[in-house]
């Protein structure tokens, strides 16, 4: 009878706790609806609060003690869930042009994150368990070896085709002139990748010396747009090779390959001149055969030679990529770092065979790291390139210095306006742009920097503690479109969604132009482009958001730690190791995140095939 009595007033406490924190939901909506200007009163009489205090309570009546994994599913709800709340919140006209940044609202949006991942957790835990299984078992393998690779290659170059017809010879833009320039006058700079300058000006040489030479260079452009894009197409042909013998249902195949086929960002950057797509190529790959290593990889076997292969195979991959984009290499020391903490967690909790296996990709990926150090110094040494992209790495601090001078200048000295003047023109400083750091980083005065680079820092955290809100904002808006799903900017930084203008060629003796061979297509890209229409489509939009490749790639991550299969992180760690690198550049574009969209899909049917299996580390 005591027991019952016991249980019954327990029952009754729990309903009663589940009344307080629906009705504690309720106000915190309402308090954020106040802070982002809609009146109380509208909400609280309205029948959403209602709603949401009907949702709640049912939420919570139901809840069940969270297991471990259950904890896992909850930190990453956490995560997606206050990214888009803080990320709608600094996207408002109240705080991206104005500084009515509150902490207020942090605060109370994390503790709503929090009432509403606890009741999902277990249901996300569960999908976790259950998304594997749509991958278990066998599956025919059509398009494998060399003709499963010819026939996706084709798929994707039949696809992508009406592109390069559209846009022929290609699309000249971003800093391809310069480069061009560089190569005709055999003096580089590390702004840009010295190889990708270099390897840009043969293919066009060789174009036109194959069309009988002369001042048109456009047979030499339209090589070299048709290699790119033929590389593109190899890459995802490569990871698309590798997740058909695997074994992947035939549903989950089409759906990639045809995503791969029809997504545009791949044919548009497949035949534009950036220096992204390249190495987005060969980064693919290189995720692609750590993914096949992982794969192949017994923690319990010695190190064979095929293995040991295909270890050499990956880290040479991973050499390669860094001599086409700069921060490749920090992207390798990031995952290393991370690689090397959950190794030694491993180790605090007894997981000893795990701990090997991490720190062994910690450092191999170290080695790999410090081998492309060398190779890029090797290089520029070769040849003789100018050091000149040293302001890259401080976009963060200058965005940051220059929204303390726009919107804190009343409240700024003489001497701090003087002190901030001295590393920026002023020019440059009325010019910031929440969402590109490039009008101030243009303004940079280098030689300032070189005579007072201890001042430079300490006025950096000087302003930093007087206004931390301003420093906060200008992060979160700079790096937007990394993280928050909902974000627009990245897609109108350059007015479009990716560039696709042709700019003017170097000389009279290298000329290049326009001459679609599609201009009705053409017509029609351009305008879908630089209106954005996709952004009026609902669950379409999404895959337009870089930050939706990364959060896929997270998502992957919580199945495998679901599943207890730790190697299967460590692409997906790698990846997201230069993701990181993208948070101090200069802004995030579409191009910039081409990795992560080449790779998400594969690391995701890759981690789902690698949880369907029983055996765990």
């Amino acid at each position: 009878m005591y027991c019952e009595e016991k249980k019954f007033v327990r029952e009754k406490f729990r309903k009663v706790l589940c009344i307080c924190i629906a009705f504690l939901a309720v106000v915190i909506i309402g308090r954020l609806e106040t802070l982002i200007g809609i009146k109380m009163e509208s909400y609280a009489g309205s029948l959403l609060a209602v709603g949401v205090f009907i949702a709640f309570y049912s939420a919570y009546v139901r809840i069940k003690p969270l297991t471990r994994k259950d904890w896992f599913c909850f930190s990453f709800l956490l995560c997606l869930f206050y990214a888009e709340l803080i990320g709608f919140y600094v996207a408002g006209d109240g705080v991206r042009n104005r500084h009515d940044f509150s902490y207020f609202y942090c605060i109370l949006s994390f503790v709503l994150c929090i009432l509403l991942s606890l009741p999902l957790a277990s249901a996300a835990e569960e999908m976790a368990e259950r998304l594997p299984g749509c991958v278990s078992g066998r599956s025919g393998k059509k398009w494998t070896g060399k003709k499963g690779f010819l026939k996706y290659f084709l798929l994707f170059m039949i696809f992508w085709s009406p592109f390069y017809a559209a846009f022929f010879p290609g699309v000249y833009c971003y800093d391809i002139p310069w480069q061009w320039r560089q190569y005709l006058g055999h003096s580089y700079a590390t702004w840009n990748p010295v190889l990708h300058s270099f390897l840009f000006g043969a293919i066009c040489d060789l174009g036109n010396f194959l069309t009988g030479g002369g001042a048109d260079y456009n047979s030499g452009l339209a090589l070299y747009s048709l290699l790119q894009l033929a590389a593109v197409a190899v890459s995802l042909a490569w990871g698309c090779v590798f997740i058909e013998e695997l074994g992947i249902p035939g549903r989950m195949k089409c759906l990639m390959s045809f995503f791969f086929a029809l997504f545009p960002i791949f044919p548009l950057l497949g035949i534009s001149t950036t220096k992204d797509t390249l190495f987005s190529v060969i980064f693919t790959i290189a995720a692609v055969q750590l993914m096949k290593l992982c794969h192949i990889y017994k923690p319990s076997d010695k190190l064979s030679r095929k293995t040991a292969g295909a270890a050499a195979g990956c880290a040479a991959w991973m050499v390669l990529m860094s001599l086409f984009r700069n921060n490749a290499v920090y992207g390798m020391l990031a995952a290393a770092i991370l690689l090397g903490v959950f190794g030694v967690a491993a180790l605090f909790f007894g997981r000893k065979m795990l701990f090997h296996i991490l720190g062994r990709s910690s450092a191999a990926l170290l080695i790999a790291a410090a081998l492309a150090a060398l190779a890029g110094t090797a290089v520029v040494e070769i040849s003789h390139a100018a050091i000149d992209n040293t302001g890259e790495i401080l976009s963060v601090p200058g965005q940051q210095m220059a929204r303390v001078y726009n919107y804190q200048y009343e409240n700024l000295t003489e001497g701090d306006l003087q002190r901030i003047e001295f590393y920026y023109f002023e020019d440059a400083l009325r010019a910031y742009v929440p969402d590109i750091a490039d009008p101030v980083k243009n303004g940079w005065d280098h030689e300032a920097y070189e005579k007072e680079t201890a001042g430079y820092y300490r006025l950096w955290i000087e302003m930093g503690m007087r206004y931390p809100k301003e420093y906060i904002v200008a992060f979160l808006l700079n790096t937007q479109g990394l993280w928050h799903m909902g974000d627009v900017t990245s897609a109108g930084i350059r007015e479009a969604w990716v560039e696709l203008g042709f700019w003017k060629p170097v000389d009279e003796e290298h000329l290049v132009y326009e001459h679609s061979l599609f201009p009705s297509f053409k017509d029609l890209v351009l305008e879908w482009n630089s209106e954005r229409n996709f952004q009026k489509i609902p669950i379409v939009s999404v895959l337009f958001a870089p930050a939706v490749y990364n959060w896929l790639i997270l998502f992957a991550m919580l199945i495998a730690a679901v599943g207890r299969k730790w190697p299967a992180l460590i692409p997906g760690i790698f990846i997201l190791g230069y993701g990181l690198t993208l948070l101090f550049g200069p802004c995030i574009l579409p191009r910039y995140c081409l990795p992560m969209a080449m790779t998400a899909p594969i690391y995701f049917l890759f981690v789902l095939k690698e949880c369907s299996k029983k055996e765990r580390v």
